[in-house]
């Protein structure tokens, strides 16, 4: 009997073991937990406070800087754009008078003769105007006849045909031959690229 009361007591002290090694095993995980969450309270006081500090407002002085540098960059483009297109208007306008004085005196010679012109179609041409370019200013037909390409300008004669007129801005040129009678041709890009 008296080995088992020596077992008896043995599992109660065993057991009494346990239960000891069980609840100090759960102090412990919840003064880990505890530790755990008054971190997590530290972070977001922390995070708190700094969210009810007032607003600094940001420096915009760089921003301001590259504005303004900006505007004056653009402001010098626009200068030098003024200045090429005055160049350029006054290029054109020169060509334009030119035109104008062409104009005028094709009037005065129509003015003159006092009689209709007789068109006629293109195809009347011994010869196919192949493209209107413009060299140093001055208009040039490129023209195929007799198996040869040939630079024509206004007045030159071909085949017995004459150039009137020849105009690069507008892609046309203007034929009158020994009759008198005239052919006014107007070159499209789609023409010149198809021959």
């Amino acid at each position: 009997m008296k080995k088992f009361l020596d077992a008896k007591w043995l599992g109660l002290v065993v057991l009494n073991v346990l239960v000891i090694v069980f609840v100090c095993v759960k102090h412990q995980s919840s003064s880990i937990n505890n530790n755990n969450l008054n971190g997590l309270e530290q972070k977001l006081i922390t995070i708190q406070s700094q969210l009810n500090k007032p607003n600094q407002q940001p420096d915009l002085s760089p921003i301001t800087d590259n504005i303004k540098q900006l505007g004056d960059f653009i402001q010098q483009m626009q200068n030098k754009d003024d200045h090429q297109l005055g160049d350029l208007f006054s290029t054109e306008q020169a060509a334009i008078k030119n035109q104008l004085d062409g104009i005028k005196e094709l009037l005065k010679h129509l003015d003159s003769q006092k009689q209709p012109i007789k068109m006629l179609p293109a195809s009347e041409l011994p010869f196919r105007v192949l493209s209107i370019d413009s060299v140093q200013e001055i208009s040039v037909a490129s023209v195929a006849y007799d198996y040869k390409t040939q630079a024509l300008e206004k007045g030159d004669s071909l085949a017995g045909w004459k150039i009137l007129d020849i105009n690069f801005a507008k892609q046309t040129i203007e034929f009158e031959n020994a009759d008198k009678a005239h052919v006014l041709m107007h070159l499209t890009q789609q023409e010149v690229g198809n021959e």
